[in-house]
């Protein structure tokens, strides 16, 4: 395969230097025989659940594609079990990358427009040739210091694929649950509209629950369901997001047509990227590094000294940094038993989505589950719903207690007041 100046690229590993690790499982290298800086990523075949000749073939199928936004690799070779793809370096890396080291709480309008409508561009020409992107996301838009964007690509499926190839906080809701006989292009326009928010908020709607709960979500909610309310945002860019986001497949814009939305009108040029969040950024692999030593002090005490400490001060480690408390259900009751349990639900969804956290800087494609999900009446139920669910039936009860503790002392006050009047009536 050769790269889109016509540069052949060698395919064996010897004619690469590692230079440093930039991502989970991608590389900063050179290219020895050509003195060229690329990116790198290596598939693991004992981790990967793909087979990775196919991922190979589509890899080299991708050397048709050739748009100023789209990443298309230079070349791909397995060596030694392990698939190697090799990439154009974009050396500020993703928005997602970006966002987490300088902007955990999201990015400005005029840059998230300036993405938006890149990607777009991208789309607009996969989507003419036939091809379904299938995993649109802040960690796939990839950005250099010039401030070029391109939509990152290493497989895609055509418009009558039917194989999962999504993130499940990302993907439409005919895709979970197969609404369509194979797939339509309006996969995409919806993950782009949850991109958008991604780019606006800093993380994805959804994104504190385990991927086995957020497709289920996404049927049952609206991704973001305070967000017609939410005033930090433009009502020109309210008016994309939504218009990404209708379930509706068929009333679904093409990215042709939200190319002409008004908030897309009025874009700045990708030279504002560089003067502006690009500017200042630290190296890539730096960032890379600092987050991963963050990561680290998240584990320190429960990952690495999990053989050495008690249960009971792991699971303390895991809440508020607070020695435990265990509660005896005997001596305590029920008014002290309630704040315990709604402080324990609390702690609980606060930990769970640190753990998510974590696990998804170990591994971004990680499928991650709960103990226990299931359905109930049509709604979710999770360890944290049905404790919410006990609680609830627990406050109705002492309600019930409370009440009748009000009318006993109604109808002891009415005997009291019978027996005083028995008492003056009897008096001499």
């Amino acid at each position: 395969m050769t790269s889109s100046s016509g540069t052949k690229f060698p395919l064996a590993a010897k004619d690469y230097e590692l230079l440093e690790k930039i991502g989970d499982g991608v590389y900063r290298a050179r290219c020895i025989l050509l003195d060229e800086i690329v990116a790198i990523k290596i598939w693991n075949r004992e981790k990967c659940t793909n087979d990775l000749e196919n991922i190979k073939k589509e890899v080299h199928r991708l050397s048709s594609i050739d748009h100023p936004n789209l990443l298309r690799p230079h070349c791909s070779f397995i060596d030694g079990g392990n698939l190697w793809i090799v990439m154009p370096y974009m050396s500020c890396g993703s928005c997602l990358n970006i966002m987490k080291s300088v902007y955990p709480n999201g990015l400005e309008e005029p840059v998230i427009a300036i993405f938006l409508r890149e990607i777009l561009k991208a789309l607009v020409y996969l989507h003419g040739l036939g091809y379904i992107h299938g995993n649109v996301k802040a960690g796939n838009i990839l950005v250099d210091s010039e401030g070029t964007v391109k939509l990152g690509v290493e497989r895609m499926p055509t418009s009558s694929g039917n194989t999962f190839v999504g993130t499940p906080c990302w993907i439409a809701p005919e895709e979970d649950t197969q609404q369509v006989d194979g797939y339509d292009f309006k996969l995409d326009i919806w993950s782009f509209g949850v991109t958008a928010l991604e780019l606006a908020h800093g993380h994805s709607p959804f994104s504190k629950y385990p991927h086995t709960v957020a497709p289920p979500l996404t049927l049952q909610n609206s991704p973001c369901p305070d967000y017609e309310e939410d005033n930090k945002f433009s009502k020109s860019f309210r008016e994309l997001v939504a218009a990404c986001l209708i379930k509706d497949l068929e009333k679904r814009p093409t990215a042709s047509k939200l190319l002409e939305y008004p908030f897309l009108q009025h874009t700045l040029s990708t030279e504002y990227l560089a003067s502006t969040i690009l500017d200042s950024l630290y190296p890539l692999g730096e960032r890379f590094r600092k987050l991963k030593e963050e990561e680290a002090k998240l584990v320190k005490g429960i990952d690495g000294n999990k053989e050495k400490l008690p249960q009971v001060t792991i699971e303390a480690l895991l809440t508020s940094g607070k020695p435990a408390s265990p509660v005896n259900p005997v001596s305590c009751n029920a008014a002290q038993i309630l704040p315990m349990l709604q402080n324990l639900v609390i702690q609980n969804d606060i930990q769970r989505e640190r753990l998510i956290s974590l696990m998804q800087l170990y591994d971004p494609t990680a499928e991650i589950r709960i103990p226990v999900v299931n359905t109930k009446g049509g709604q979710i139920s999770t360890p944290e719903t049905d404790l919410l669910s006990e609680i609830h039936v627990l406050q109705q009860s002492v309600k019930k207690l409370e009440e009748e503790v009000e009318k006993q002392k109604t109808e002891n006050g009415k005997l009291e007041e019978q027996i005083n009047r028995l008492t003056r009536s009897t008096d001499p």
